[in-house]
């Protein structure tokens, strides 16, 4: 059972569309399907599946980027248990980019996080590795 979440917070100065079309740019989500929850002075935008065709676009640009060896490394180092995550410059989202972040606190004005759960972690592993070729 696959489980993908994808998470990004909107702060006072931002804009809601920027952000949500920061995400769209990155990854193929149903904009419908966002949720929007309410934080003290920021908001946060959720978006959680189990169709490994939101992460088709992601997929396309990474490979496009020529970095599919860095996300692959990055992904594996994360794997806690069944889960792994990857935080995404919110910045060169909006144009359509994929730049890895190494924290959520590297990035100025946050960051995208995307986190892949499965049953276990060869099913895991097998997602990466289709994710990064």
């Amino acid at each position: 059972m696959t489980k993908i979440m994808i998470r990004v917070e909107k702060y006072p100065t931002e804009s809601e569309e920027k952000i949500i079309k920061a995400v769209e740019n990155i990854f193929d989500i149903n904009r419908d399907e966002l949720k929007e929850i309410k934080e003290k002075e920021k908001t946060i935008y959720l978006y959680e599946t189990d169709n490994l065709n939101v992460l088709n676009k992601f997929k396309a640009r990474i490979k496009h980027r020529n970095i599919q060896i860095h996300v692959r490394a990055y992904m594996q180092r994360n794997i806690l248990a069944n889960r792994t995550h990857i935080y995404l410059n919110k910045q060169t989202a909006t144009i359509g980019k994929v730049s890895i972040c190494e924290s959520p606190y590297e990035c100025p004005l946050g960051a995208i996080l995307l986190e892949i759960e499965e049953e276990n972690l060869t099913a895991l592993n097998n997602i990466i590795e289709w994710l990064t070729t």
